[in-house]
């Protein structure tokens, strides 16, 4: 079940609704390749548009690792896939991709590059998708010679962003921006692990998972994570496996605002599996899930919670580790049972102006909602209707159109 407290009306009035929407049991495990080349397609990074679509951007590396580009692709369904469009490559190594859509509709794409000497995280930004401009090195405020990696990008609920990123070989750190382009100096310390990533509940909790070595070899590591409700103070670290093979690892709040932690992990040397775990609280975590036990080596997942609440999984597949194609999964079973999707608030399969008179009508009290119309009018999920999602439903409208 998904339970949900809403906020609705315009200060200093407001009315607490509690919305319970019921989730479906069946799991769909049908396999989508998503890529097909001759090359390893990796780490890819997924969202769900506003306008509906899943959008995935992967690196394409050579057999050294030495050399990667990154590569873009979009599907309305997850079933089809448009043909790989080149967007960032060389000079240099392009790897790492972080995608998210600010709340206005831009694109801005987060990755790392060597291309002028140490790694350094750069972002682009595009319009739709297609053209994309390169913004630059972001300014995190390290000396010119630090290596940063492995940006892991969230978008928050007033629009502004947070970010997670690795020093190589020196932790994990986060960082926070208003439009994506001017950081915070203050080089937040989370971890000293590495494949640092963040998530944010809708109750304001951080989680962040990440690995590091756990036994006397180097290849021996496990997953932790830890929480904050600052991004300054955060509890003491948490192991989550034992099994000292567990990479990858990738938070998520689920649709009934529990949590999910999905990873890769190999016993007794066999290929890797993707997993799940599962916890009320980021603290206990429980019920692990071999995600795809059928043969096939599964690494770096990135999982996302679609409009309707189901998961969708990214992630890289292959016979071996060094010969791997982009997959896409939908786990259904995590979502719920209403017509409505948001922004379609009268269930009619289009967002346009009705439903925008309807979330008007809800916030001034004219119309008493299901718990599915309730769901579907909280458009930029931040458990109020306001008019802050009538903002993004004329955002939706002008990009749908």
């Amino acid at each position: 079940m998904l339970n949900r407290n809403y906020q609705l009306g315009l200060n200093p009035f407001s009315i607490i609704f509690c919305s319970t929407i019921l989730a479906a049991a069946l799991w769909s495990q049908d396999l989508i390749q998503v890529t097909n080349s001759n090359h390893v397609n990796y780490m890819p990074s997924m969202i769900q548009t506003q306008a509906g679509s899943f959008m995935i951007v992967y690196e394409q590396l050579d057999a050294s690792f030495d050399n990667g580009d990154l590569l873009l692709t979009t599907s309305a369904d997850g079933n089809d896939w448009t043909d790989p469009l080149l967007i960032i490559s060389g000079p240099g190594n392009q790897r790492h991709p972080a995608l998210v859509q600010l709340q206005d509709g831009r694109f801005q794409l987060y990755y790392l590059t060597d291309e002028d000497g140490p790694y350094h995280i750069f972002s682009a930004e595009s319009l739709d998708g297609i053209l994309w401009d390169v913004m630059g090195n972001l300014d995190l405020g390290w000396p010119w010679s630090t290596n940063l990696i492995n940006p892991t990008v969230l978008i928050e609920h007033d629009g502004s962003l947070t970010m997670s990123y690795d020093v190589l070989y020196g932790g994990g750190y986060v960082a926070h921006s208003v439009d994506g382009l001017i950081w915070d100096h203050n080089q937040t310390w989370v971890s000293n692990g590495a494949l640092n990533r963040i998530m944010r509940h809708r109750d304001g909790t951080y989680v962040l998972s990440y690995q590091r070595q756990t036994g006397g070899q180097y290849f021996q590591i496990d997953i932790f994570t830890r929480t904050s409700s600052d991004l300054v103070t955060w509890t003491p670290e948490n192991r989550v496996t034992t099994n000292m093979n567990s990479h990858d690892s990738f938070p998520l709040e689920l649709a009934d605002g529990s949590y999910g932690l999905f990873y890769a992990r190999s016993d007794n040397n066999q290929p890797y599996d993707l997993y799940r775990l599962d916890s009320p609280d980021a603290l206990t975590w429980a019920n692990q899930e071999n995600l795809l036990p059928d043969p096939g080596w599964d690494t770096q997942p990135h999982p996302i919670l679609t409009d309707n609440g189901d998961v969708a999984l990214a992630w890289s597949r292959g016979p071996t580790q060094n010969t791997t194609e982009v997959f896409f999964v939908l786990l259904a079973g995590e979502g719920n049972d209403c017509d409505e999707y948001p922004g379609d608030i009268n269930a009619d399969g289009v967002t346009n102006v009705l439903d925008i008179i309807q979330i008007i009508n809800i916030i001034l009290g004219m119309l008493n909602p299901t718990d599915c119309q309730l769901w579907a009018a909280d458009v930029n999920e931040d458990e109020a209707v306001n008019i802050l999602d009538i903002v993004t439903m004329v955002n939706m409208i002008l990009l749908e159109g």
